[in-house]
């Protein structure tokens, strides 16, 4: 995979979408996306983990990309946004640190910034797209993709609720749509 910090998500080629049964999968909300391709229509799903070395990331928002070729696909910031990034060309190695200070308290090996970051991105993404929801008229197509959206972050939103309160987070780190 190639390291991409201007990728929103983690992208996957239509080749791993189709092993993972992502491909052409009609129950799942699609995005369009903006590649070097050209405009597509693809799938957005999560994967319920994503491992690189030590470092994991739980429920990362993922999509595809039919413009990949022999590429894996592009690692982005739904994955690096959670950690420290360091790159050194010299030795053409990235390490992944976790990001605050060794004093902060943490919950899931996160600190409270990259969990008010993930409630307030999903609570600001249910309200935006409830609001869309609102004032799309005559446009069957565009509603249905909506409502799969707006499922897919409510799940999403779920989830993170189902996390903070098993590890105790603290109500004052989380947001509501």
């Amino acid at each position: 995979m190639i390291v991409d910090t201007g990728a929103t998500m983690v992208v996957l080629s239509e080749r791993i979408g189709r092993q993972l049964g992502v491909h052409r999968n009609s129950d799942l909300p699609t995005i369009g996306m903006s590649t070097a391709g050209g405009k597509v229509e693809a799938p957005l799903f999560v994967l319920d983990s994503l491992k690189l070395g030590s470092a994991e990331v739980l429920n990362v928002e993922t999509t595809t990309n039919p413009h990949m070729g022999d590429m894996d696909g592009l690692l982005g910031m739904a994955f690096l946004g959670e950690f420290k990034v360091e790159m050194d060309r010299q030795k053409w190695e990235m390490t992944l640190k976790p990001l605050g200070s060794p004093k902060d308290e943490l919950w899931e090996g996160k600190n409270q910034t990259l969990w008010k970051k993930k409630y307030e991105t999903y609570a600001d993404n249910l309200r935006g797209l409830r609001r869309a929801a609102r004032h799309t008229r005559g446009d069957e197509h565009k509603l249905e993709q909506i409502e799969k959206l707006i499922a897919h972050y409510e799940e999403l939103h779920t989830g993170l609720e189902v996390r903070a309160n098993r590890d105790n987070l603290p109500n004052v780190f989380r947001s509501y749509p």
